[in-house]
């Protein structure tokens, strides 16, 4: 059962999907989709769907939805993949969770998992 939390209202800098990873767009007021670019910093799960300019939350804290890009386990330390969605993180990534119930990759644009917050390196 996902947990929304603490949250941060900005706008869309793009077209974003709920349950994706966000981090910061062009400035501190805009989110985008998370990419998985090497030292990226996440800062919250998309909380809604949202167009260019809309406003949209990025949960920042518990446990929420989020979508998948491959197998996860419980415990797995997460960050994101191209699309936004949570993958296993490896040996110097910067996490920004934790898998916190077993998943696989979404075959939907629904999220399938769900993630406990907290930045770390891996």
């Amino acid at each position: 059962m996902a947990i929304r939390g603490y949250s941060k209202t900005g706008l869309a800098g793009a077209a974003i999907k709920r349950g994706r990873l966000l981090k910061f767009g062009a400035d501190r007021h805009h989110f985008v989709q998370a990419d998985g670019s090497a030292g990226e910093i996440i800062i919250g799960v998309a909380d809604t769907d949202a167009e260019i300019e809309a406003p949209i939350d990025a949960v920042m804290d518990r446990i929420p939805e989020v979508g998948l890009g491959g197998v996860v386990k419980e415990g797995d330390p997460l960050k994101s993949n191209a699309d936004g969605r949570a993958i296993k993180a490896v040996a110097d990534d910067l996490a920004f969770g934790v898998a916190w119930v077993d998943g696989i990759a979404d075959t939907t644009d629904e999220p399938g998992g769900e993630i406990l917050i907290g930045r770390f390196k891996v």
